[in-house]
């Protein structure tokens, strides 16, 4: 009865949340940790017979409970890094130390820049936001713009747009999560070149590409390209 009353404090606690509360880790720690003490005294009064067939019946549930909030918690956790980077110091630090001791060479992993092409038809910005976006790294040569759009993996865009001239890029989706069952993340990323945009001040907008009217959500960000 006490194991019943715990679990039903348990659920009563966490119902606020909702469904990401009751994945997400660090809501589910203590009340994971009283329900093994709990099961703990409990098998400890029952003779051994019972007690192990109590626990191949939990097995099973255990492990199906495991792998769907580990499948839930890892995009969450790449959806915290990607919104909240750390400072580009310490970034800059790690990654000094990470080729120091070999393990990280930038001239492996680094790609070339994906070009922007010149694009002026009509962009519908009167529909609901589907793609968000971060705030973009712009370099004299290059910018690097993350977001985040789940479901438009294959069609998402970036758009510039200054007084005379609009520029479109493709996104990149993020590779599937293999630690998370294959679960698309919803992140997109792209470096893109900026050599061949008229100098001048942008606007960056994200939205679907279509070929009839392409959609758009105009964010606070500019980008000066010199």
């Amino acid at each position: 009865m006490f194991l019943l009353l715990s679990f039903a404090a348990i659920t009563w606690g966490r119902a606020g949340f909702g469904d990401r509360g009751a994945l997400l880790s660090r809501y589910r720690g203590y009340s994971e940790f009283a329900v093994l003490l709990t099961l703990m005294a409990l098998f400890w009064q029952l003779p051994r017979t019972l007690g192990m067939r109590l626990l191949w019946t939990a097995l099973p549930l255990t492990l199906v409970a495991f792998a769907a909030s580990w499948r839930y918690d890892l995009p969450q956790l790449e959806r915290f890094f990607i919104w909240h980077p750390p400072p580009e110091a310490f970034r800059d630090f790690m990654l000094e130390a990470a080729r120091e001791l070999g393990v990280y060479d930038p001239s492996r992993v680094a790609r070339a820049p994906l070009n922007l092409v010149a694009d002026n038809r009509a962009l519908d910005a009167t529909r609901p936001q589907l793609i968000w976006v971060e705030r973009p790294i712009a370099g004299k040569r290059a910018m690097i713009v993350n977001a985040h759009g789940p479901g438009h993996e294959a069609d998402a865009v970036i758009w510039l747009e200054g007084d005379q001239h609009k520029y479109r890029g493709a996104f990149e989706a993020m590779p599937r999560a293999p630690l998370a069952l294959g679960r698309r993340t919803g992140f997109l990323w792209g470096v893109y070149a900026l050599a061949g945009v008229t100098p001048g001040r942008y606007r960056l907008g994200v939205g679907v590409d279509d070929a009839i009217s392409p959609v758009v959500a105009w964010s606070d960000y500019w980008v000066n390209v010199e």
